[in-house]
This record gives structure tokens, sequence and C-alpha cells, in this order.
């Protein structure tokens, strides 16, 4: 009796799953209301949905889906030395900002990096908020546009690259852009990037990033500018 009661039950199920595919995905993948977390409802002749359904995710479209190519940030071989050289001066972390700029393809160049006033120590790295302002003052002085100052970097030393619940906050409560790029790197060389937009929707994408070969290093010349850099985010 058993067996017979389940034969029918599972040919009643699939009958009505072949008549209403909503129906079957709804068995399937139990629709929840976002609010109560209670299951959901769906009447196929009526209509009937009081706690609502949820269909598809989220998602960036590629292609020929999309109404531009997706965002993607080169960064040329003399940015990435000078990058490294700042990467490999301290087992701690290390703050770095950059002049970058987009394309109507979506790509994005890092054009000059400059090193903000900052304390930092083997967890964190935070911006010299007293010192910043002077500081941007003496960059649009010396006729850098910080309009395009919109590339935060940092390394986490020795660590692995990794957004964290720190550098979350910073970018949630502390950016006034509308969007912004940020990228941790450490001294293995290792980089993760993400773009996030403010307005007019927030929202945030991962960002690859592709570092231009070269077999160069820098040279004595790169590397006292470099260190100059380093010393001049100290006199603010």
């Amino acid at each position: 009796m058993n067996l017979k009661r389940n034969l029918r039950v599972a040919g009643n199920f699939l009958q009505r799953c072949l008549a209403a595919p909503v129906v079957w995905l709804d068995k399937i993948f139990p629709i929840y209301d976002l609010v109560s977390g209670e299951q959901g409802n769906y009447n196929r002749n009526y209509g009937y949905n009081p706690r609502g359904l949820f269909y598809g995710w989220s998602s960036v479209l590629q292609e020929e889906q999309s109404i531009a190519r997706s965002p993607r940030l080169i960064i040329r071989s003399d940015i990435w030395r000078e990058l490294f050289f700042y990467f490999m001066q301290t087992p701690t972390e290390i703050q770095v900002s950059g002049f970058i700029t987009r394309d109507e393809d979506n790509l994005f160049e890092i054009k000059e990096l400059v090193i903000p006033p900052h304390s930092a120590n083997i967890g964190h790295a935070d911006l010299d908020q007293d010192a910043y302002p002077a500081w941007l003052d003496a960059l649009e002085k010396s006729g850098k546009d910080t309009r395009l100052l919109r590339c935060d970097i940092h390394s986490h030393g020795n660590l692995s690259v990794y957004f964290s619940p720190d550098d979350m906050n910073t970018i949630r409560k502390d950016t006034v852009l509308d969007w912004l790029v940020n990228i941790v790197g450490n001294r293995r060389g290792e980089l993760l990037g993400r773009l996030d937009i403010f307005t007019p929707i927030p929202l945030s994408l991962s960002l690859p990033i592709f570092v231009e070969p070269s077999m160069e290093q820098g040279s004595k010349e790169e590397i006292k500018l470099w260190r100059e850099k380093l010393k001049s985010a100290d006199s603010f």
C-alpha cells in the first residue's frame, strides 16, 4: 500500500511539474520571503503570490549582453617597478595613491603614484587626516589634477592579499568620490583589485589587473626619486 501511495504521489508531482515549471522550481528551490524568512506560495491559475518569487541572480553581463566592456586595470611596467619598490621597503603595511584614468572602453590605467601622509604598522595603514588637506593642496599647486586621484593602494607586507573588515569599513565610510579603485598587494608581488561605484547606483566589482611585462629593474635615478617621494610624505 505504501509503495502504491508513493508512486501515486510521485506521479501527481511529476504531472504538476510538467504543467507548471515555475511550481517545479519552487519545489526544488523553495522561495522564501526576504523579510520573514517564510516559504513563499504561488498559484499558477491566479498569480496568488503573498510571499514573493525570486528569479535569477546578480552578475556582470559580458560581451553581446553588455552595453560596455567589463572594467579592467592596466599597470605599466615602470609603475609596477615603483609600486613594488615601495612594497619592499617595509614588512609592515604602506599606503600609496594613484592618479588613474578611464577610457570609453572601461580600461583603467594608473598614470602616476604618490605617497600620502600616513601611519602604518603590521596590521593597518591610516591616512593622516590632519596633514592630508595640505598634501592635496601641494599637489594642486604643483599642477596635478587631484580629480584623477582615484586609486588607493596598500600593502599587506608579508601577508596574503585580501580586503579585511577594516579595509571594507574604510571603503564604505570614508570615500567621498563617485567611484574609486582599491588595490591590496604584498611583498610577493601579488595584487587584488576592486572597483567601487558609489553614485548613482552603489556597486562593487572585482577588477582584473594586467601588469605589463618587463625585464628591467629600477635605475639609480628612479630609486632616488622614489626614496624622495617616501620622505616627502613625512614633511606634512
